[in-house]
C-alpha cells in the first residue's frame, strides 16, 4: 500500500503542477510527502521522486531547490550509477541531462552543462537508448546555443536535427520528464523550427513548426501550441509579413495568459512593438516595448530575442531625436543575455555606442540609423 501511495503523489503531483492553477507549490508539498513514504531501502524510487521534485525546482524557477534535489537524487543511486543495472544508468542520465544540463541552460551557465556532457557523453554512447539520445543532443542543443549567444549556425542546426531524429523513434508517450502527456517528436520539431528561424531559414522552419503544431493539438499541449505560435510569428517577421503578424499576435497572446507563460506574453507585446513600427503608429511602439522588457525582466529561463521591440524602439527614438535614448536601446542588444548581432551588424551597432561615448552624439545617431537600416535591409527584424 506504501508503493502504491507513493505512486498516486507522483501522478497527482504531475497533474498539480502542470494542469492546476496555482498548484505548483502543492504539487512539491505532495512529492514530499511521497519521499516521506518510500520504503528506506527502495534508494532507485527515492531517486526517482527527488529527480521529479528538482524538475519542479526549474520550472519553478528556484534553482538552489532544483540543484539540491538532484544532489539527494544522485546520492540515493549511490557510487558509480553508470555501471548498475539499466534502469538505474537509465534513471541517472534523465538526472544529468534532463536535470542539472538543463537547470545549467537556464540558469545561463554553460561551463558547467560542458562539463555534465563530457561526463556522461560515453555512458550514453555505450548504454543509451533513444530516449537518453535525445535527452543528450536536447542538452547538447541548448549548450550550444548558450555558447553561442543564441546565434544559430550550421553545427546548431545538425544537433537540433538529431535531437529530431532521436524523437522520432521514441513513442509520443513514455514515463513523461516533465509533463503528462509529454509528445516527445512535437518538442524536437519546436526546437528544431525555432533554430532554423532564428537562422533564417524561414521556409523549412514554418514546414517543421507546423508539424510541430499538429502535435500540439492532437495531445492537446497548450505550452507547445503556444511556443509554435511564436515561431510562426517571428517567420513572419522576418520577413516583414504585417499582415501574418496581426493575425498570430492575438492568438499567442490569448494562449500566453491562458497557460500564465509571461515570457510568451511579453514576446507578443514585443511583436505588437514591432507591428506598430511596421505600420507607422509610433506613439504606440514604446509602450508596447516597455510593457515586453518589464514583463521578460520578471521571467526566466530562454529569453535571448528582446531584440523583437528594441529595433523599433530605437527607430522611432531615432525619429524623434532622442538619441541618447535610442543608444540605450542599442546597448540592451549587445547584453550577453541576449541573442548575438549578426556579422554585418553587431559591430555597426558597437561603432555607434562608441561613437555617442567619446561625445560625437550626432555621427552616433547616424552609426545607429546605418544598423537600423543595415538589419532591416537584411530580412533580421
Amino acid at each position: 500500500m506504501a508503493k502504491d501511495a507513493v505512486q498516486l503523489r507522483y501522478k497527482l503531483a504531475q497533474v498539480l503542477f502542470y494542469r492546476s492553477v496555482g498548484g505548483r507549490r502543492q504539487a512539491q508539498e505532495v512529492l514530499r510527502e511521497a519521499i516521506g513514504l518510500v520504503d528506506e531501502h527502495d534508494s532507485f524510487e527515492a531517486a526517482r521522486v527527488l529527480n521529479r521534485l528538482g524538475m519542479f525546482g526549474i520550472e519553478g524557477p528556484d534553482y538552489p531547490a532544483a540543484l539540491a534535489a538532484f544532489d539527494a537524487a544522485e546520492a540515493r543511486l549511490g557510487d558509480r550509477p553508470a555501471e548498475q543495472e539499466q534502469a538505474v544508468a537509465e534513471l541517472w542520465l534523465e538526472i544529468k541531462l534532463e536535470g542539472r544540463a538543463a537547470l545549467y541552460f537556464f540558469s545561463n551557465e554553460p561551463a558547467k552543462g560542458a562539463a555534465v556532457l563530457a561526463e556522461v557523453g560515453p555512458v550514453v554512447e555505450a548504454r543509451g537508448g533513444p530516449i537518453q539520445k535525445q535527452y543528450f543532443y536536447t542538452a547538447l542543443l541548448r549548450n550550444q546555443l548558450s555558447q553561442a549567444r543564441h546565434r544559430v549556425d550550421e553545427e546548431i542546426i545538425a544537433t537540433a536535427r538529431a535531437a529530431s531524429k532521436a524523437a522520432d523513434e521514441v513513442s509520443d508517450y513514455y514515463e513523461p520528464v516533465m509533463r503528462p502527456p509529454w509528445p516527445a517528436a512535437g518538442w524536437k520539431l519546436f526546437d528544431l523550427a525555432r533554430c532554423l528561424a532564428l537562422h533564417g531559414d524561414l521556409d523549412e522552419a514554418e514546414e517543421r513548426v507546423k508539424e510541430a503544431l499538429a502535435v500540439a493539438d492532437r495531445v492537446g499541449e497548450p505550452l507547445l501550441h503556444l511556443r509554435c505560435l511564436s515561431v510562426l510569428a517571428l517567420c513572419a517577421l522576418r520577413r516583414h509579413d504585417a499582415a501574418a503578424v496581426a493575425v498570430l499576435v492575438p492568438e499567442a497572446s490569448k494562449a500566453a495568459e491562458a497557460t500564465s507563460s509571461s515570457e510568451y506574453l511579453a514576446m507578443a507585446k514585443a511583436f505588437l512593438a514591432w507591428l506598430a513600427w511596421r505600420e507607422g503608429r509610433y506613439a504606440e511602439v514604446a509602450p508596447w516595448a516597455e510593457e515586453a522588457l518589464a514583463l521578460w525582466a520578471k521571467a526566466s529561463g530562454w529569453q535571448p530575442l528582446h531584440w523583437i521591440c528594441l529595433w523599433p524602439l530605437i527607430a522611432v527614438r531615432l525619429g524623434s531625436g532622442h538619441v541618447g535614448e535610442a543608444v540605450d536601446a542599442g546597448r540592451q542588444l549587445l547584453e550577453p543575455s541576449q541573442q548575438r548581432l549578426p556579422d554585418e551588424i553587431e559591430p555597426v551597432v558597437e561603432a555607434a555606442l562608441a561613437t555617442w561615448d567619446s561625445g560625437d552624439r550626432e555621427l552616433a545617431g547616424a552609426k545607429l540609423a546605418q544598423a537600423v537600416e543595415l538589419g532591416h535591409d537584411l530580412h533580421f527584424f
